[in-house]
C-alpha cells in the first residue's frame, strides 16, 4: 500500500509564502537597482565636474608655485619647511584647489623626485614620482595630466591592504623665472577616500541635513525625518574595487565579484544582487575623465 500523501494546507501555504518572499526580495532588489542607476549617474557627474575643476586649478597652482618656489633663482630643495608652508598658500590662492577634495599636494623637482608635500608628516619626500606614475612626465609639455596607480606613500594609512594605495594624481609644470622647467606641482586623492567623499555627496543630495561624522549640525538645525536606504559607494578600475571606509567586507567582495569593468563595457550597468540574504541593487557608470576603465558603483538596499 502506497504511503499517504502529505496534503496539509499549512505546508502548501508555507510554500506559497516562501515563493512570495523570494519574489518580493527580487522586486526589492530591482527597485533598489533602479534607484542606484540615478545615484551612480549623479555621482559620475559630480566626479566629472571635480575633475574639470582640477584641470583648471592645477595649472593655476603651477603658476602660483613659480612665484613662491623659484622667484629670483630660489632653490626650494634648500627649504623643505618653507615648501610645505607655500604649498598650503598655493591651495588657498586657487579657488578650484581649495574646493577640491584632494588629500595632499606636493612639489617635485624637474626629474620627478618629490621635495615635500603639504602634510605635517611627510612620507613622500624623496619618492621618484615618475617611477610610479610614468604618464605624469607629460606634464613637462602639457598643462595638465593625471594618472591612477598604487601610491603607498599617499595612502590614508589605514593599512587595509593594497586597495588603500590606489591613488589618483594630477600634475602641472612649475616653470622658473626664465621659463625653463623648475619642477612639478602635484595633487590628488586615494580612491577609497574619494569613494567616501562621493558617498557623502549622495547622502547630502538625498537628505540636505546630512552631516559627516566630523561636522556637527548647526544648533538650530531640526532633526531629519528622512529615512535613508543602506548605501555604499565605490570606485573601480581594471585593478580592483575601492570601497569607502565603513563598507562591510561582504559588500566589498560582492562588488568585486561583479567584474564591473567588463559589466560596463557597453555602457552603464545595473542589476539586483543578494548579499548575505539581503536584497540589494547596484548600478555602475564609467567616469571617462579619470581613465578609460574607471567608474563609480552604488550599492543600495531598501529599509522599508
Amino acid at each position: 500500500m502506497a504511503p499517504a500523501q502529505n496534503s496539509s494546507p499549512f505546508r502548501f501555504l508555507g510554500l506559497v509564502a516562501a515563493a512570495a518572499l523570494l519574489a518580493g526580495c527580487k522586486d526589492r532588489g530591482k527597485v533598489a537597482a533602479d534607484y542606484a542607476k540615478g545615484h551612480a549617474t549623479l555621482l559620475a557627474g559630480v566626479a566629472a565636474k571635480e575633475f574639470a575643476a582640477l584641470e583648471r586649478g592645477v595649472p593655476e597652482g603651477g603658476k602660483k608655485a613659480t612665484v613662491l618656489f623659484y622667484a629670483k633663482g630660489a632653490d626650494p630643495k634648500s627649504d623643505p619647511i618653507g615648501v610645505r608652508r607655500d604649498l598650503l598658500q598655493v591651495e588657498r590662492a586657487v579657488p578650484e584647489l581649495l574646493a577640491a577634495p584632494t588629500t595632499f599636494a606636493a612639489l617635485a623637482d624637474d626629474s620627478g623626485l618629490i621635495i615635500r608635500n603639504n602634510l605635517e608628516m611627510d612620507a613622500m619626500a624623496g619618492v621618484d614620482l615618475f617611477r610610479i606614475y610614468p604618464g605624469l612626465k607629460q606634464a613637462a609639455s602639457k598643462p595638465f595630466v593625471s594618472e591612477i596607480q598604487s601610491f603607498v606613500q599617499a595612502s590614508d594609512g589605514k593599512k587595509n591592504g593594497p586597495d588603500d594605495a590606489r591613488t589618483f594624481v594630477s600634475a602641472s609644470r612649475v616653470p622658473k623665472d626664465d621659463g625653463t622647467l623648475g619642477g612639478f606641482y602635484v595633487t590628488g586623492w586615494g580612491l577609497r577616500t574619494y569613494a567616501f567623499h562621493l558617498r557623502e555627496a549622495l547622502l547630502t543630495d538625498l537628505d540636505p541635513s546630512h552631516r559627516t561624522p566630523t561636522t556637527s549640525a548647526a544648533p538650530s538645525a531640526a532633526p531629519s525625518s528622512v529615512v535613508l536606504p543602506i548605501l555604499y559607494v565605490a570606485l573601480f578600475d581594471e585593478a580592483g574595487v575601492y570601497t569607502a571606509r565603513g563598507t562591510p567586507d561582504a559588500d566589498h567582495d560582492a562588488l568585486r565579484d561583479l567584474h564591473l569593468v567588463e559589466a560596463t563595457e557597453g555602457g552603464p550597468a545595473a542589476a539586483a544582487v543578494d548579499i548575505t540574504g539581503r536584497a540589494f541593487g547596484w548600478a555602475a557608470v564609467r567616469i571617462p575623465a579619470f581613465g578609460a576603465k574607471v567608474g563609480v558603483v552604488v550599492l543600495r538596499s531598501e529599509i522599508n
